[in-house]
Formats: C-alpha cells, sequence, structure tokens
C-alpha cells in the first residue's frame, strides 16, 4: 500500500474545501477516510486575481489585436487526436475480455466500461461533492472493508467509501483466486455481479447498494465462495485491467511519468504472476497520468487563469491570446473559447532587454502529447554571453502566420523601438516569409536577419553526412573576425 501523503492547502471557500476532496478521490480512491490538520490564519485573502484582470476577455478579441486577454471561468478547447501506441496491437480488438456463455440477460448499459480505448481522451473528474453530505459523513464510524492490497474474503455487509473502492476490491479477489465474474445488472445504487457460470455449476454472486443515509457502499448479497473450477491457463487475467493496473502504478508515474511500458508489465508480472498485454498497460500509464497531473483538456483550460496569476504577481508581464473563429452552425457560449496561440513575455525578461546584446535569437520545437502544438522562443545574450530568454508562445506549428504573430509581438512588447538589432534564425521558410513582411518590422534599419551557423551546419551534415566538414564548416566561421 502506498504510503499517506500530506499537502498543504489555502481553504478560503466551499470550492477549495471541494478541491480537496476531489483530488484524494482521484488519487487514493481506495482510501475511505481523509485527515485534516487544520491552521486558522487572519491575513488578507480578499485578492480576486481572475475578476481584477478579467474586464478584456468579455470583449470579442481577434487575432490582430494588441490587448491583453484573460480569461476568468472560461473554458478552452482544442482539437486532436490521441497518439497511439507505435507498437503492432493488431491482436487486440479491445481490452483482453473473459468470453463465457453466461445464462444472465445483459443489456448495454449494464455491461462495464473497463475496455474502452476512448476513456483516456473522455474521462471526466466526477463532482463528488455536491452528492455528499459532509456534516453526516463526518460522523460515520462504519466497519469499512480493508482499503490495502492484501485482499480476504468478501461477506455481507462489508461496507467500502465509494462504487470504485468496492469494484476494486472485488477485482483484486477475483485476480488472487484466478476466477472471474460479469456484470449481470447495474445502476446508478447498486452492482449486481456473478459468475460466468452463475446457474451452472457455480452459485456465486455478489450485490452491493449504495446507502442512502451514509452514501457508503455495502456487500448485502455474497452467499458463498466459487464453486467452479478454471479448466485452462491463461497468461492474462481479465480483471487485472487499466483501472486496477493504474491504481497500482500511481507511485511509479509519480516519480517517473515517463516509465515505460516495459517497466510496467514487468511490475504486474512480478505482482500478480500475469503477463499484461502491452495495449492494456499503456492504457493503464495514461489513466494513472491523468489522475496525477490531470487531464490534457484540463491543462489548456488552466491556461487562461494561471496567466492571469502571473501577471497579477509580475506586473508588467504581456500576456496575448488568439482564438479559433467559432465554427458554423456551433452555438454561440461566451464562456467557451478554441483555442489558437498565447504569448507571454516575463516583465524581467522585458526590463532586461535594453541591457543586452542587440541580438534576438529565435527558434521552435514541437511539444510531445496528446496536442502536436509548437513551442517559439526568443532569446538574447548578456555581455558574458549567458543566454536570457525573452519570451515565448505556444502556436499551431511553425506556420508564415504563427511565424509572422510571434516576431511581431516581440518586436512591440519586448525589443520596442531599439534598431539595428540583429536577428537570428534558421532557414525555415515561415519564418524567412514573415521576417520579410515589413509589417514585423524586422527589416533595416530596425533588424538585420542572419542565420543561426550550428543550423547551418546541421543541414550540411544532412546533405552529405560527414560530420568532419560539419566541424569544418563550424570552425571556419568562428575563425571569422567579428
Amino acid at each position: 500500500m502506498n504510503p499517506l501523503r500530506y499537502g498543504q492547502l489555502h481553504v478560503g471557500e466551499d470550492s477549495d474545501f471541494q478541491f480537496a476532496i476531489e483530488r484524494h478521490l482521484q488519487i487514493c480512491s481506495e482510501f475511505g477516510l481523509m485527515e485534516f490538520y487544520v491552521e486558522i490564519s487572519t491575513h488578507d485573502t480578499n485578492i480576486d486575481i481572475e475578476n481584477q484582470l478579467s474586464s478584456d476577455y468579455n470583449t470579442q478579441p481577434t487575432p490582430q489585436t494588441d490587448q491583453t486577454l484573460i480569461a476568468s471561468s472560461s473554458r478552452l478547447q482544442i482539437v486532436g487526436t490521441c497518439q497511439p501506441p507505435t507498437e503492432d496491437l493488431g491482436e487486440f480488438s479491445d481490452e483482453d475480455e473473459y468470453e463465457a456463455s453466461v445464462p444472465i440477460r445483459m443489456s448495454h448499459q449494464d455491461k462495464e466500461d473497463d475496455n474502452v480505448w476512448e476513456d483516456i481522451v473522455e474521462e471526466e473528474l466526477a463532482n463528488f461533492y455536491s452528492q455528499v453530505d459532509v456534516e453526516r459523513a463526518r460522523g460515520f464510524t462504519g466497519d469499512f472493508g480493508p482499503c490495502s492490497d492484501d485482499v480476504g474474503e468478501l461477506y455481507e455487509g462489508m461496507k467500502f467509501p465509494t462504487k470504485a473502492a468496492l469494484r476494486r476490491h472485488v477485482k483484486l479477489y477475483h485476480i488472487k483466486n484466478n476466477c472471474t465474474f460479469v456484470v449481470a445488472k447495474s445502476g446508478s445504487n447498486f452492482e449486481d455481479w456473478r459468475c460466468p457460470k452463475f446457474g451452472k455449476e457455480c452459485a456465486w454472486r455478489l450485490r452491493a447498494t449504495q446507502k442512502v443515509n451514509t452514501y457508503h457502499w455495502e456487500i448485502t448479497i455474497c452467499p458463498e465462495k466459487h464453486k467452479c473450477v478454471t479448466m485452462t491457463l491463461s497468461q492474462d487475467h481479465p480483471k487485472l485491467d487499466s483501472d486496477v493496473i493504474a491504481s497500482f502504478i500511481i507511485s511509479m508515474v509519480t516519480l517517473e511519468p515517463d516509465v515505460s511500458v516495459a517497466s510496467i508489465i514487468e511490475r504486474m508480472n512480478t505482482q500478480f504472476q500475469f503477463e499484461v498485454s502491452y495495449k492494456k498497460a499503456w492504457l493503464a500509464k495514461h489513466k494513472a497520468i491523468t489522475r496525477v497531473f490531470g487531464n490534457w483538456e484540463s491543462s489548456y483550460s488552466k491556461l487562461p487563469r494561471w496567466m492571469a496569476a502571473i501577471q497579477h504577481f509580475l506586473l508588467g508581464t504581456v500576456v496575448q491570446f488568439c482564438y479559433k473563429p467559432r465554427p458554423r452552425g456551433v452555438p454561440s457560449d461566451p464562456s467557451i473559447r478554441i483555442f489558437q496561440r498565447v504569448f507571454w513575455a516575463y516583465k524581467p525578461c522585458i526590463d532586461a532587454f535594453p541591457h543586452l546584446k542587440p541580438m534576438v535569437q529565435v527558434d521552435g520545437t514541437f511539444l510531445y502529447g496528446k496536442y502536436t502544438q509548437t513551442l517559439l522562443i526568443a532569446s538574447s545574450q548578456d555581455g558574458n554571453s549567458n543566454v536570457v530568454p525573452l519570451a515565448f508562445a505556444i502556436v499551431e506549428g511553425e506556420t508564415l502566420e504563427a511565424w509572422a504573430w510571434f516576431l511581431k509581438r516581440v518586436r512591440l512588447h519586448v525589443v520596442g523601438e531599439r534598431q539595428n538589432i540583429c536577428l537570428i534564425s534558421d532557414r525555415h521558410p515561415s519564418i524567412l516569409s514573415a521576417v520579410s513582411d515589413p509589417r514585423t518590422m524586422w527589416q533595416p534599419p530596425y533588424g538585420h536577419h542572419v542565420y543561426c551557423i550550428r543550423h547551418l551546419a546541421s543541414n550540411l551534415n544532412k546533405k552529405y553526412s560527414d560530420s568532419n566538414l560539419k566541424d569544418l564548416f563550424v570552425n571556419i566561421d568562428q575563425m571569422a573576425p567579428l
């Protein structure tokens, strides 16, 4: 079992307490209790960053505007596709499922949704707090079932704090005893699970309900153990699914988010003596990452608030958002914007530029993850040749429009009216076109465009595949007088 972890949280209103409960359920859903250590503070907590900086957001922005755009409670939406594993997964039509003839009528809505690729993309956090009577739950001291990985027998009256904890415990019980179950019926406040051979050679059945007064889940029917015998040997177990695996690798993902899928497979083999499929381990890794760090959509939705906080505590920091036009036929909703680009430059970096060398170097790199966007960076050097960052942008790609949008704002908010600035870049066609546009103000006398020797040498090596020639090219440039 993972060790208990404590974190500091400022609680100023009910929503802060709601966040603490939801965060606990995301990461430690198997634990039924939360412990709070409260310190009361009397300092001023009336700072409202969002309302203070949201005045410009209510106006309809355009990509050409130079006003700072801040979203307070808005949601950013972004369109993209999830990158599946590159290994050959042709043998998998879905997560490994137990194929059995079940003499129970099962409806579509009753089936477990443990085996869907889209779970990673569509996973939403439940608003648990709105369903909990905190005052009533505070006095509850029921006999909850064990939450550790050492799973014992199931019995009537066994209690669990959530449906997820109940499901996880029952799955671990069946993994330990090398048997399985299917969902006969399922509802918002009850679960009815049975052996695949129910009505033939095994009478195992489990029914659990959610209690109205205390909101916990309790096993109400569990008469006996499985009497069926598994005649076939399998390297995998149908109930060792991605949800169960994700609950066991939370600590691995927290310490090493880029942990390999092979390491997860090895961990499950060591712990359960089952060889889980690559697809199942890959799904579990991404579900664990979502529980610890949040999903991709929520990360983009937090950008306006994060930028607003930066502007509040670093006065003079410049932030500009650019949104995509709303598609035709989509209802107008002022709380939803479709993200396209964002530019930001920290106030200390802006103030530092007049004291730096008269040069600006720009470059871009693509971002890893679900949404393959591009990070653009502008930097300079001080008198000791130390690199000083100037401005950043997240854009849709290294396109002409994106580079022109970025370079114009670097000139407007960082460089200003300073002339004879040396602009260094690679020979990307979009950069060449953007610099040649007089509206970006990087033509003489404002700027002089030159090419990065490292990028030229890299292009030379790609064409001729000669590292010695590449080194000679770089050395010749370094020997040239300044």
